[in-house]
């Protein structure tokens, strides 16, 4: 899915495996957030979404069985001008890792880009990476800590 240039990019996967391997690329205007509603049994799951050039990126929901397992995120900066971060992500449980790598988070400024929501436990089935740095070069564990 390519969202428009500019404007709101408003994606709902409410069914079971509705946008499940989907693969979004987010606009990238003034005003082009790119928003994922999560909302059914395995909905997101194994899902690419790059909003890297969108102004805001919003990850809802993710609390329904499997929903945002294995999920890809690219998350756009925060804005220097004010410091606010741009990259929204909710979840519990269903938020981590079945089978593949776990949950894998690109952001160029690692947490100061990211505002987490996140209502589950950690264990051992909630791994995942963060990369970061200039062009994805660093990376780091996803932790409970």
């Amino acid at each position: 899915i390519n969202c428009p240039f500019n404007g709101i990019c408003h994606i709902r996967c409410e069914s079971e495996s509705s946008c499940r391997w989907m693969e979004v690329i987010g606009g990238n205007g003034t005003k082009s957030d790119l928003i994922i509603d999560c909302d059914g049994n395995r909905s997101c799951f194994d899902g690419e979404i790059d909003g890297y050039q969108s102004q805001e990126l919003y990850i809802n929901g993710c609390t329904e069985y499997e929903s945002c397992m294995d999920l890809t995120l690219y998350c756009p900066p925060f804005d220097e001008n004010n410091g606010m971060k741009n990259c929204f992500i909710q979840g519990n449980d269903e938020l981590g890792k079945d089978n593949a790598g776990g949950t894998r988070i690109y952001a160029i400024n690692g947490w100061n880009d990211i505002d987490v929501d996140y209502s589950g436990g950690y264990t051992t089935n909630h791994g995942g990476k963060m990369f970061c740095g200039d062009e994805y070069g660093k990376s780091c564990t996803i932790a409970n800590d």
